[in-house]
């Protein structure tokens, strides 16, 4: 599990400003998503995704939107790969 510090928050926040995605190991199983938000939700640390690749539970789609908790990833890194969707939520807020 990762520790839920501010370089993960700070890798997130930049993916989201900078439209890119992610490739994330959760719950033991890797996955490509778009990071779309990113805060705390009934107490817990959590980023809004669109699933690009990865697992689906049965009768799912492998892609679409997803909420992950922070602290159930188990690695992150930021692609260089720029999201194609466009109007992520961070860049209509206000810094």
């Amino acid at each position: 599990m990762m520790a839920s510090d501010d370089s993960i928050g700070s890798r997130i926040r930049a993916a989201i400003a900078g439209r890119r995605l992610v490739e994330v190991r959760y719950q033991g199983r890797a996955r490509i998503a778009e990071p779309h938000d990113y805060g705390i939700q009934n107490g817990r640390e959590r980023v809004l995704v669109f699933q690009r690749r990865g697992p689906a539970r049965p009768g799912h789609a492998s892609t679409g939107w997803r909420l992950l908790d922070i602290a159930k990833l188990e690695a992150l890194r930021v692609s260089t790969v720029v999201a194609a969707r466009p109007g992520c939520l961070l860049s209509r807020r206000a810094a």
